[in-house]
């Protein structure tokens, strides 16, 4: 069976409080992450299909991040943890350098928290789905003058010491400015 059958998309939004009754789809539910139940502002959005027991991990999520942690596994195989998120960059929850620091280390954490959450004795896989906002296309994230090379690099390192790879090869976007 294919993960798309089960998630059946994720969804970039913004406030939604007059829209969460459109947005419902028959025989699925719709969850948020944490901060939409502080602040009412969401990013993602995940549509579980009914029939499917995907536990959300509220342990690992934060009222402050864009994150929705759930774990998910086939009968008969070793469970993993998937987490759908959203890196946000322009929102009241933070614009400053520092506080895409603060929100990218809260980020990390969760990831290495996940990869031992509940087996202290070895990693759990973990998949991460979602949108960074680092331009890594062509290594510019390589490049020093690049405006966010110090977020860039501090994914980078996370990744590289826990072998995680990146499966988007191509640009997604692209601006002309």
């Amino acid at each position: 069976m294919c993960i798309r059958d089960r998630f059946v998309l994720i969804v970039s939004i913004f406030k939604i409080d007059e829209l969460f009754e459109k947005l419902k789809v028959p025989g699925y539910s719709i969850h948020l992450p944490k901060s939409w139940d502080i602040h009412g502002y969401a990013r993602i959005l995940l549509y579980f299909k009914n029939t499917f027991d995907c536990p959300r991990v509220p342990e690992l999520e934060d009222d402050h991040l864009q994150t929705i942690w759930v774990k998910f596994g086939f009968k008969n195989s070793r469970a993993g943890y998937y987490c759908h998120t959203y890196r946000e960059h322009t929102s009241n929850l933070g614009k400053s350098m520092q506080a895409q620091k603060e929100k990218l280390t809260l980020f990390i954490e969760q990831c290495e928290n996940a990869l031992y959450h509940g087996n202290p004795t070895e990693n759990n896989e973990i998949h991460i789905i979602g949108d960074i906002n680092l331009d890594c296309y062509k290594n510019r994230r390589l490049e020093r003058n690049y405006a966010l090379y110090s977020l860039a690099q501090q994914i980078q390192i996370f990744c590289n010491s826990n072998n995680i790879t990146q499966l988007v090869t191509e640009a997604t976007r692209a601006q002309y400015n």
